[in-house]
């Protein structure tokens, strides 16, 4: 006979008979039935009646003990996964039903652990993919998935496949792309006041959104020009094309002269750069932009791509841009004045 002290403080003893243990007493059930599935594992042992008794209370066990020593299913010690007479160990049954359910190729469901399966989120959305094939039965069955946002955009998507207004609140506060996409896929034009909040805090949705709804997104505007850097640009300029041309912007037109902006890779900041002005007025404006001058005064090539790209806006028109007595570049200029570096004084 000999002590097996090691398995587990809290255990008494361990009497081996051979290589097979077969009493124990005074064990805390959770750590103890883990350790002692590691041990079969190590020592290579047969189970035994004491020990799958122990085992079958305790989720992570049951997981260990089918996936690498059984390698298949142990129906007998399933019920620990999913009954909650000890607890639930959502892992260990995510990952005991992914191993021997959600590989199988044919529908291979799980009727005794359905109860279960649909309180959590993940585990109820990939039932629906991998087992049932379908949509859950009964919208009981969905409430799990209705209140998170990803797993209720991934079983709109990819099973419901139409507006499901249901999982709707919680898409809206996911991912804006995703919930874009919905929007995109399943409501538009129509709008969505559920998802125009998410929409606001990341502004390339929220011009999309507009673009999509064919609306004006008024509430939304100053967060789009506080997000004025350069990968969104060709955004704002096609939302002002669409909903504000000709009239000027401008609070655009301040937050491109005076904001920084922060270029992708570089872990510093730099001012803002004038060329993109210069993309701004010929391409969206199609005018001189009188304020984008005084600046350009100070950039010398950047000045003469200006005026010859404005002379051949005005060819066609036979007018000449610079003798416009609306324009007072003169008394405007001022060959010192940067919006940026002037106020930091």
């Amino acid at each position: 006979m000999k002590q097996l002290q090691d398995l587990n403080p809290y255990s008494q003893v361990i009497i081996e008979q051979g290589n097979r243990p077969v009493y124990f007493t005074k064990f805390n059930h959770r750590t103890f039935s883990e350790l002692l599935v590691d041990y079969l594992i190590n020592k290579d042992l047969p189970l035994w009646p004491e020990a799958e008794a122990l085992i079958k209370t305790n989720p992570k066990a049951v997981l260990t003990y089918a996936v690498l020593v059984l390698k298949e299913r142990w129906i007998e010690g399933e019920p620990a996964l999913y009954d909650g007479a000890y607890w639930v160990d959502w892992k260990a049954l995510l990952e005991y039903y992914e191993v021997f359910f959600a590989k199988a190729s044919k529908r291979n469901r799980w009727p005794e652990a359905e109860f279960k399966i649909k309180e959590d989120a993940e585990l109820a959305y990939k039932y629906a993919i991998y087992s049932l094939k379908e949509r859950w039965p009964d919208p009981e069955d969905e409430v799990a998935i209705s209140k998170n946002p990803l797993y209720a955009y991934l079983y709109t998507t990819m099973i419901i496949d139409k507006r499901w207004p249901e999982g709707e609140k919680a898409i809206s506060k996911g991912d804006p792309g995703k919930a874009l996409s919905y929007y995109k896929k399943f409501i538009a034009p129509e709008s969505w006041r559920d998802g125009e909040e998410t929409f606001k805090k990341y502004p390339p949705s929220a011009i999309e959104y507009a673009l999509l709804r064919k609306t004006r997104f008024h509430q939304a505007e100053s967060e789009m020009v506080a997000y004025a850097e350069k990968f969104t640009l060709d955004r704002l300029k096609k939302y002002y094309k669409t909903f504000i041309f000709p009239a000027p912007w401008r609070e655009l037109e301040d937050a491109m002269l005076q904001k920084r902006f922060e270029i992708a890779g570089l872990l510093d900041y730099v001012t803002w750069q004038p060329e993109f002005g210069v993309e701004f007025a010929i391409s969206v404006l199609k005018d001189r932009w009188p304020a984008l001058e005084k600046i350009l005064y100070n950039h010398p090539d950047l000045w003469d791509v200006y005026t010859e790209e404005i002379d051949n806006l005005f060819k066609d028109q036979k007018v000449d841009p610079w003798d416009d007595p609306s324009y007072d570049s003169e008394s405007e200029a001022d060959p010192y004045f940067d919006p940026y570096h002037d106020s930091l004084g």
